[in-house]
């Protein structure tokens, strides 16, 4: 038994912890500009919705990535059903082909097990999302060709853009090189917490809880998880040679708080998409021995719970 756990399961969480960094550094997700406060109520709040019976998000604790997209889900009021991936990432089978990152989301529009539509990477899900509730009139799949060649590739021109208004949305592209960057060093230090962080994201799995599988895939998990810290370390290193991992988190908190200003949010006075995904990338450490990092600024801990409270009361419900 012992052998088949390390042949076949340590070499799948390495993989899975190596293909979070393929994703930090290649994935290159798409942010529209939000302007979340001018959205009609004709095609994306009603025709679009109640057009599908089913949502499903797929992915997995611990990843920012899935974690954005479950915020601005819960933002924004849609109900959908979380579908936890495992170990080699069957539940894709027969949602998306040749392709085994997350978070996936599928939308089903009868008792079938088929999805009608597929969206695949954080950033392109929110912005398609947010082009449909602005009242895009144009399918989701004619809106991610904008994001996407015929061959599933991002196009890097036009990462960061809104296809509707070719806009750039300079505080969501903020959190994703700025903020997100912080978590995997204090996630994944060279040592035992690293181990002991990826242990507290197995306690909200309903897989992996309390089994021998889940403590060795935390282990190995860990273990690949510090590499993707190392890269992240890499970069502060090469952009900042005088700053501890500390010291970067610390600076780009700053950084993030200057760009707020004296506005209650980043979207002024409600919170827009770059203020939800600065969130759900936070929110991803608490119960874990980066929490503290974020909760010396009394001031940012202000704006989070403020954003926690409209998230979880599902403000952007149009």
């Amino acid at each position: 038994m012992n052998r088949v756990i390390f042949r076949r399961i340590v070499p799948f969480a390495s993989l899975s912890s190596i293909q979070l960094f393929w994703n930090s550094k290649d994935s290159r997700n798409v942010f529209a500009k939000d302007r979340s406060y001018i959205i009609d109520d004709s095609f994306g709040t009603i025709e679009f919705w109640n057009s599908y019976k089913k949502i499903r998000l797929f992915g997995y604790f611990g990843c920012p990535y899935c974690a954005k997209v479950r915020a601005y889900l819960k933002f924004r009021g849609i109900d959908y059903e979380d579908v936890e991936v495992s170990i080699g990432k069957p539940e894709l089978k027969g949602v998306i082909d040749n392709y085994k990152q997350v978070p996936v989301l599928a939308f089903y529009d009868s008792n079938s097990e088929e999805p009608s539509a597929v969206l695949k990477d954080s950033g392109a899900i929110v912005s398609t999302l947010e082009q449909v509730l602005r009242g895009v009139a144009e399918p989701m799949d004619e809106i991610t060709k904008f994001y996407f060649d015929d061959k599933g590739k991002f196009i890097k021109s036009k990462v960061h853009t809104d296809p509707d208004e070719k806009w750039t949305d300079p505080d969501r592209k903020f959190v994703q090189d700025g903020i997100l960057h912080t978590v995997a060093p204090n996630l994944y230090p060279a040592d035992m917490r690293a181990i002991n962080n990826q242990l507290k994201f197995l306690e909200r799995s309903d897989n992996y809880r309390d089994t021998v599988t889940g403590k060795v895939c935390a282990v190995a998990g860990g273990l690949g998880l510090m590499f993707i810290a190392w890269f992240c370390i890499f970069r502060v290193w090469k952009e900042h040679p005088d700053q501890t991992r500390e010291e970067y988190c610390q600076s780009q908190i700053a950084k993030f708080l200057e760009r707020k200003g004296d506005e209650r949010f980043l979207g002024g006075e409600c919170p827009s998409i770059a203020d939800i995904e600065a969130f759900a990338v936070i929110n991803l450490t608490e119960n874990t021995s980066a929490w503290e990092q974020y909760e010396r600024s009394p001031e940012l801990m202000q704006w989070y719970y403020s954003v926690q409270n409209a998230v979880e009361t599902h403000q952007g419900m149009l």
